[in-house]
Order: C-alpha cells, then sequence, then structure tokens
C-alpha cells in the first residue's frame, strides 16, 4: 500500500504584499506529475488547503482543478486545518458526494460516522485511516476557565478523540491484510517550530502529545511547515510540511512531498521527494560591494536587503533593482553607518547599574537614528539630563543645550569639517 503525504498548500498566500499564486501553480503542477510517477493507492492531505477560510475564486478553482487531477492518480482524503473552514469543506463534501474520489474532511467525528476510511490497493492490502481534523480550542474550553489549565484540558480531549479513534481502528484487524495510518492537524509538543511564524510560547497552550497517537503504521500529520519525523519514538510519521517557502520564517528549508510504502507486519519505508518549483525566499545583509559579489547567482527570488552604507544614499534602491533585475525585491532597508553609534567597550564594575547615559548609548549602538547622526545625540542628552537634575536655569547647562541645538542634525558631513 503506497501513500502519497502532502500537507499545508495554504493557496492564497502573500509573502509581504507579493501574491504567491503564481508560485502555488508551479509547485502543484510538479507534485501532481510526482503523483503520476509514483503511483500512489491513497494521497493525503494533513490540512491547511487554503490560507483563509474564505479563499478567492480563483484559490478555489484551483485547489478543484489540482485535486482532481490527484484523484486521477489515487483517492485524496483531504483535512481541514486551522486555517480553513469547516463550512466550506462541508458543503463542498456534500456536493461532491459520497462515491467521489475526493473526501473532504471537515470536523472531527466518530469513526461510525466517518471518522475511519479504508482503502484497497493495488497489491490487495487494505489501508485503515483513522481522520481527525483541526480540533479548535473553542470546541473544548468553556469561558473564564484557568488559563494555567487550558493546554492539559486540550491535550487530554484531543487524546480521548484519538483513544476513540483507535478502539474502531484496531477493532478486528487482519495483520495479514491490514494497514493502519493516522491523518491529524495538530502542534505536537517538542516539534520543531524552527523560525515558524507562530510565536512558541503561544502555541504551547494547545499542544498535544506524540505519545497519544494511535500506533499505527504511518500517521500523516499537518500544521507544522518544516518537513520533520514527528517527535519521539512513540509513532512512525512525518509532518510534511508546505511546499513553499511560504514566509521568512522558512528560509532555507527543502520542501517535499511523503511517499510511504506500508506492508503488514513491517515498519514503514519513508521516501522524501524533493520539490524544486516556484520562488524561493532570500535575505541579505551587507555592503554595496557585497551585493555585487553575490548579484550574479541571484535570479528570480523574492528577496529582503539590508544595504550598509556609509552615509544615505538616495540612488541606493536603483542600484539595487540595476543588480537584480529579475528578482522580485520585497523590502531594501538601508544601514548608513554613521547613524548608528559607534564606540569603545566600557568595562562596567561587576554587579554595577548602568546608567540612564549607558543604557541610552546602548539604544543608539543597536538601534541607530533617523535623520541624524548618531554621535551628534550623546552629548544632548547628556546636557538634557544635567539641565534635568536642577531648577537652576542659569546654569551653564542651559548654554550647552542651546548650542548643541543650534547645531546642524543631520548626517550630512560639513564640508569645513572634512577639509
Amino acid at each position: 500500500m503506497r501513500i502519497l503525504h502532502t500537507s499545508d498548500w495554504h493557496l492564497g498566500r502573500i509573502t509581504d504584499k507579493e501574491p504567491r499564486f503564481a508560485d502555488h501553480v508551479a509547485v502543484l503542477a510538479e507534485i501532481a506529475a510526482i503523483a503520476r510517477n509514483e503511483a500512489p493507492d491513497v494521497i493525503i492531505h494533513s490540512g491547511d488547503l487554503f490560507d483563509h477560510p474564505r479563499p478567492s475564486y480563483k484559490d478555489m478553482v484551483k485547489a478543484s482543478e489540482v485535486l482532481r487531477e490527484l484523484a486521477q492518480t489515487a483517492p485524496v482524503v483531504v483535512i481541514c486545518g486551522n486555517h480553513d473552514s469547516p463550512d466550506l469543506f462541508r458543503f463542498v463534501a456534500s456536493w461532491l458526494g459520497p462515491d467521489s474520489r475526493i473526501r473532504f474532511v471537515d470536523r472531527p467525528v466518530k469513526s461510525a460516522d466517518g471518522g475511519i476510511l479504508n482503502f484497497v490497493g493495488a497489491d490487495g492490502f487494505e489501508l485503515r485511516l483513522a481522520v481527525l481534523p483541526y480540533v479548535h480550542p473553542n470546541r473544548i474550553m468553556h469561558a473564564y476557565e484557568d488559563a494555567n489549565d487550558l493546554r492539559k484540558r486540550y491535550a487530554e480531549r484531543v487524546s480521548a478523540m484519538q483513544q476513540a479513534l483507535a478502539e474502531e481502528l484496531f477493532r478486528g484487524l487482519d495483520p495479514q491484510r491490514h494497514v493502519t495510518a493516522f491523518a491529524g492537524h495538530q502542534y505536537l509538543s517538542g516539534a520543531d517550530l524552527a523560525r515558524h511564524s507562530t510565536s512558541p510560547h503561544v502555541r504551547d497552550r494547545y499542544a498535544t502529545e506524540a505519545g497519544d497517537i494511535p500506533k499505527v503504521g504511518y500517521a500523516a500529520f499537518g500544521d507544522i511547515h518544516k518537513p520533520q519525523r514527528l517527535p519521539g519514538a512513540g509513532v512512525v510519521g512525518r509532518y510534511a510540511g508546505s511546499p513553499l517557502e511560504l514566509d521568512f520564517g522558512e528560509l532555507g528549508e527543502q520542501k517535499s512531498v511523503v511517499i510511504v510504502n506500508l506492508v503488514p507486519g513491517a515498519e514503514a519505508e519513508i521516501r522524501l521527494v524533493p520539490l524544486t518549483s516556484g520562488r524561493r525566499l532570500w535575505r541579505f545583509k551587507g555592503t554595496m560591494d557585497e551585493l555585487r559579489a553575490v548579484a550574479p547567482t541571484i535570479t528570480d527570488q523574492l528577496c529582503r536587503l539590508e544595504v550598509i552604507t556609509p552615509t544615505p544614499d538616495p540612488t541606493l534602491s536603483e542600484q539595487v533593482y540595476a543588480l537584480l533585475p529579475n528578482a522580485t525585491i520585497l523590502d531594501i532597508a538601508e544601514n548608513p553607518e554613521d547613524r548608528r553609534l559607534q564606540v569603545a567597550d566600557k568595562e562596567r564594575e561587576p554587579g554595577a547599574e548602568p546608567s540612564l547615559q549607558d543604557l541610552f548609548v546602548e539604544y543608539l549602538e543597536e538601534n541607530g537614528t533617523s535623520g541624524t547622526a548618531a554621535q551628534n545625540i550623546p552629548p544632548l542628552f547628556a546636557a538634557l539630563l544635567e539641565l534635568g537634575e536642577t531648577d537652576d536655569t542659569t546654569i551653564p547647562a542651559v548654554a550647552q543645550v542651546e548650542e548643541l541645538l543650534a547645531k546642524p542634525m543631520t548626517a550630512e558631513v560639513d564640508e569645513e569639517d572634512a577639509a
């Protein structure tokens, strides 16, 4: 029994205001070609078909085209992810009908109501597939509940759902004929979020445990965009991951689809097929000379750039676009060196509290200034601090502040000083 596992397409995604539709067209065509070549018996999509619960007409048409093309190779099961609309999935399922080779699973259901699906492969083995779409916390939590109990109760409830599915999944199992799989859309505790755009400390509240997954031949999971094995050693399975680098948290990840061969009584044989279509993301930080050196290697990537310059350069954008004519420039951030304070390291006595001046200088070192030469700011700040510590308005500090404010505060170099 051969399974093709894909996930997290996120049709409709926009990366830094750049629509990814053309990239999806390319990579989904690649997935369809892989399906034709691999000839799976079942295709599992483990959630987040769309990026929004109300996808555009164009994205729904594309999803329909690709799923129908995949269904010409093998039956397709699509479970609802946290970005998908259960109502839309329910409508599409009713429209397709029970005999369709495309099966949309919109919500968690009991085994007798569609929680267990059965498929017969070309080798004569029968796959029993338990499906558990994304379980929204609102289905489990109650108003005014103690926040400390949320994660525990959510994990316990999801675990109970999985155990109920497992009881039916393994009832009457013929070890010579049946193979088993589980498809879910969950964040499992211990999964590698890498630089995922969703904050880990928020997601941990609703994490579930890998040890609670039914002990199936293969567990097909969605939700985490970084392709990876499921955490722990309790069950064999993978997060298929997204087919494209959807945001810069996924920079550098090798995307793929998962091919799984299941034989009764044997461990699953898992193979990754790399995906190469669609534009990649690229981030650059360095000087213009460094950019010129790498520019010949950049083709059609989506680029974020931070360019370090001696002083502000009004022609910087023109230079960057000329160097990268085929790339899509998402953002160019200029980082002039004269707006970032450079000071020698100062040793502070152990345990000594930094002064306000020390903290302000550290801020300028890290964040720089906007429109003003950084070296002009600390003397003014120190004079203002001194002035603020007394009610005497006749002290020399007032004159010092007035003198400093009278100076040009731009980052431009004075010609007389330069001479």
